[in-house]
């Protein structure tokens, strides 16, 4: 795809994309966002995506671990991390700028720590949410695994 046309008054939204011989994305251009470049490594992982709109610009660079899992982004300009991951021995989401999660062997989510807990069905299906500061939310599902109802005990609501 080389164009999309949004139809919005002026061709505001329209966009423009280049590629690579390796059918990469290597840059966008539109006169609401401005024009973006990206680069990549040998094994296709975005490397840099560089942003110009009039004043505003941006430059970030990504950084992969040994398993090709993206683990920081970082404001080249500002020197910043903007965000930075953390994976656990099954590949799951552990971190995400200081903010902890927790999943089971099942890599299914159990918590995000200080937020919200999860407990499971033997089908693997969510039926409780427990939020620390909040509702807890319990789901019923029917026979079919379709969710039939979710209640919330503390505060009376239904869904």
């Amino acid at each position: 795809m080389a164009a999309i046309s949004d139809g919005l008054a002026g061709g505001r939204g329209n966009r423009t994309m280049s590629y690579d011989g390796l059918d990469r994305l290597t840059g966008t251009t539109s006169p609401m966002f401005g024009t973006a470049t990206y680069g990549y490594d040998v094994l296709d992982n975005l490397r840099r995506v560089r942003l110009s709109a009039g004043a505003r610009q941006r430059d970030h660079t990504y950084a992969y671990d040994a398993k090709q899992r993206l683990t920081q982004v970082t404001n080249t300009s500002g020197g910043a991390t903007v965000m930075s991951l953390g994976y656990d021995v099954q590949g799951n989401l552990a971190s995400r700028n200081g903010q902890g999660y927790a999943f089971d062997q099942g890599n299914r989510l159990r918590e995000v720590a200080g937020l919200e807990r999860y407990r499971y069905d033997g089908h693997g299906r969510r039926v409780q949410a427990f939020h620390d500061a909040r509702d807890n939310l319990y789901s019923i599902y029917g026979q079919d695994g379709v969710l039939r109802y979710q209640a919330d005990y503390r505060t009376r609501q239904t869904r």
